[in-house]
């Protein structure tokens, strides 16, 4: 509805500001600029709730645990085909791209003391020139959500606020970052003790 408008664009602002820093958002040229951006991101994530002038709450697992932010990785299954190795005394016709741009999608869950998975193999391996795994990434998404509630002119809903981090590494020597944000209404049976619950501590 329209009367949350307002509460919702500041909520935007905020997201966009603590997410992504204006050095983020003009583009990234070196592996450690994505890194630092990535953790940077998951710092924010775990310390927003405490830190921030507005109500964020986190989602738990099962077990009482924060849900863990999560990033999906797209990347090549290889760089082994022939339009990777192309030389110019061996030319090469369409049929050797197949295979040689085929992709995959992996999730991992990071955490404060895992805050990069995977690349943090990458990183203590100091991105040896042959076998970089950058090399074979194209996109890196992270995903995360807070509850909480919009704050109208003359009512309270409860919220679901999802946040998509990403950085799209097709580009060639330039990441581009960027964010996305979506509010969802929270279902109204139970979702205020829900909210009191997480915004008690």
């Amino acid at each position: 509805a329209s009367e949350f408008n307002a509460h919702d664009m500041s909520n935007q602002n905020t997201f966009r500001k603590v997410f992504l820093e204006d050095e983020y958002v003009d583009g990234l040229y070196a592996i450690d600029d994505i890194l630092d951006a990535i953790q940077n991101s998951v710092d924010v994530y775990y310390s927003l709730p405490n830190a921030s002038l507005a109500r964020y709450a986190f989602y738990r697992t099962g077990q009482g645990f924060i849900k863990p932010m999560s990033m999906m990785i797209r990347s090549y299954d290889a760089l082994t085909g022939r339009f990777w190795n192309i030389t110019s005394d061996a030319p090469f016709t369409y049929q050797d791209y197949a295979g040689d741009f085929h992709e995959n999608w992996q999730t991992f869950n990071l955490t404060l003391e895992d805050p990069l998975g995977p690349l943090q193999i990458l990183k203590d391996a100091g991105y040896p020139e042959e076998n970089n795994g950058f090399y074979y990434i194209t996109d890196i998404q992270l995903v995360c959500s807070y509850h909480t509630a919009d704050l109208g002119t003359i009512s309270v809903l409860p919220v679901d606020w999802k946040i998509t981090i990403a950085f799209d590494l097709s580009s060639g020597g330039e990441a581009l970052a960027s964010i996305i944000t979506e509010v969802h209404p929270l279902p109204a049976s139970g979702a205020f003790a829900q909210l009191q619950a997480g915004l008690s501590c």
